[in-house]
């Protein structure tokens, strides 16, 4: 009897392990398919040497990685690029930074569904 309670015991044990280390490989990789996304689309606009400030985040409620960026010519605004899955979908948001609400008329503001990862 004691052998059954150990042995179940040290399978709960395990199987807590293996869950863990799986969900953080996919948190690892989720991360670095997001970063990669929002690069590829400040490399394709040219917007890489406009970057003034750049900070990596992670919405647990949204469970994605974004990017929070401030670039040369706008500096009213900061600017969340984020994608919107894993595969597909991008937008790049400005929010004012007095009142922290979005500014529609910001001028490097780009959206698209169907942006994909090359």
């Amino acid at each position: 009897m004691l052998k059954k309670v150990i042995g179940f015991i040290a399978a709960a044990i395990l199987l807590f392990v293996l869950v863990a280390a799986g969900f953080f490989t996919f948190k690892a990789y989720q991360k670095s398919q997001n970063i990669k996304m929002i690069d590829q689309y400040l490399t394709e606009k040219k917007l890489t040497d406009k970057i003034i400030n750049e900070q990596t985040e992670y919405d647990s409620r949204k469970g994605i990685f974004y990017k929070e960026l401030t670039l040369k010519g706008d500096k009213d605004n900061t600017y969340i690029a984020q994608p919107l899955s894993l595969k597909r979908g991008f937008f790049l948001q400005g929010f004012d930074n007095e009142s922290k609400e979005l500014d529609k008329k910001a001028p490097y503001n780009f959206f698209d569904e169907d942006y994909k990862l090359k």
